[in-house]
């Protein structure tokens, strides 16, 4: 699927368009009963604290769709947050503005900071995530 009037995102190969062509037109919900190749059980097993960023203008990643991906982690703990462009003090972050450089002091901090808590709260003391800051 070229990048063009249907797509504005990178252009996908035909076998990954044709993938997520078929889960759009399907009412089962994320996991093996989406597509056999993902397992349940890989999702069950995740023990580890999850953050779930979302970005109010995204198109993709929907609340509804958040949620329903979100369920298949039966046995983490999952904080959720949302962010409106607005309050990182920009006109858009869309699907992966999230990575662009622009927000290297807020929304990359942010989640470093995060993972910080984590690291520090299981190994008792300082974490790794330092050497992670640039």
């Amino acid at each position: 699927m070229p990048r063009g009037v249907l797509w504005s995102g990178e252009s996908l190969p035909r076998g990954v368009f044709l993938q997520w062509r078929a889960w759009c037109l399907s009412a089962a919900r994320f996991g093996s009963a989406l597509d056999p190749d993902m397992s349940d059980a890989g999702f069950a097993a995740v023990r580890a604290p999850l953050l779930s960023w979302g970005f109010r203008d995204d198109p993709i990643a929907t609340p509804a769709a958040v949620v329903a991906l979100l369920e298949s982690y039966t046995n983490a703990v999952i904080e959720q947050r949302w962010t409106a462009p607005a309050e990182v003090g920009v006109r858009s972050i869309g699907h992966h503005g999230f990575f662009a450089e622009r927000h290297r002091d807020s929304l990359w901090c942010a989640a470093l900071d995060w993972l910080d808590a984590r690291c520090a709260r299981s190994s008792g003391g300082g974490s790794g995530v330092e050497a992670l800051r640039v």
